[in-house]
């Protein structure tokens, strides 16, 4: 079952709040400092395009 809405708590690893407010969750964004994709991106943009291919059938 694909979600119906997502939210970013952040973009990148090097502007998140996470780390500090909620320690052992790591950064809870889907690019680390360099902008580079973590396995979270990847994640959700499957999700998103299962969720799209749903609307197709």
């Amino acid at each position: 079952d694909s979600p119906d809405a997502f939210l970013l708590w952040g973009f990148t690893d090097k502007y998140s709040w996470v780390p500090y407010s909620f320690s052992g969750y790591g950064s809870a964004v889907i690019f680390d400092e360099s902008y580079e994709p973590k396995p979270a991106y990847y994640s959700l943009k499957e999700a998103m395009i299962d969720k799209i291919s749903s609307y197709n059938k």
